[in-house]
């Protein structure tokens, strides 16, 4: 019998939400080390290094800290594009953390093409 996927012929794409992977260590939980090496791979198939992934994480690891810790969101499934982008304006983050509106906009860009290589898009504002 044809999947329901297959009778609407609906397609499936294969898709990583790497922000989710890159806020991984902001949410209140912790993962074994085959879980974490399987997520950098993950992120290397979509043409995000080990590297750059730790250097985002340094970019955004104090306004996400105050975003889900501070704030007491204390969120512990998922924290993705939208999360990093809330905490970046101040949303949950405070006044502290919010990026002046020139920096915010390079920031947006950045992330929407690093969030756009999960669904196998390069693409280049």
């Amino acid at each position: 019998m044809p999947s329901f996927y297959e009778r609407n012929k609906i397609s499936l794409c294969d898709v990583t939400d790497v922000w989710g992977i890159i806020n991984e260590p902001f949410l209140d939980t912790e993962h074994d080390d085959e879980f974490i090496e399987w997520q950098y791979a993950k992120l290397e198939k979509c043409g995000i290094s080990r590297e750059d992934c730790e250097c985002l994480r340094q970019e955004v690891s104090k306004r996400m800290f105050a975003y889900n810790f501070d704030s007491m969101l204390w969120e512990w499934v998922h924290l993705g594009l939208c999360d990093v982008l809330w905490a970046s304006i101040g949303i949950l983050s405070g006044d502290k953390f919010r990026l002046p509106l020139s920096d915010f906009e390079e920031f947006y860009w950045r992330a929407i093409n690093i969030a756009l290589k999960g669904f196998g898009i390069d693409w280049k504002r």
